[in-house]
């Protein structure tokens, strides 16, 4: 894995609650079967993450609220997260 800004490997352990702001998102189509969305959240605790999302791509938005998506282990380091509350439907 490497830092998002200096694409450092020199990374340290965080501790989070699952919980963030979708920052960015954008549709992937190449080399999947399916379409995806991936993006990059800004965890509750002040650090950012690159991870994937559940749901339709018009319902994921910069500014949705979003949570660590129970049943989805990490595939290769990725993290599965989806949106929750009131503000992304």
């Amino acid at each position: 894995m490497l830092c998002t800004v200096c694409a450092s490997t020199d990374l340290e352990p965080e501790l989070s609650v699952g919980v963030g702001v979708v920052v960015r998102a954008v549709v992937v189509n190449r080399n999947t079967p399916r379409q995806r969305i991936v993006g990059v959240i800004l965890m509750t605790e002040g650090f950012s993450l690159r991870c994937r999302l559940l749901g339709s791509p018009s319902a994921i938005r910069s500014g949705v609220r979003v949570r660590l998506a129970d049943g989805y282990p990490p595939d290769q380091g990725e993290l599965t997260f989806q949106p929750y509350g009131r503000d992304w439907r």
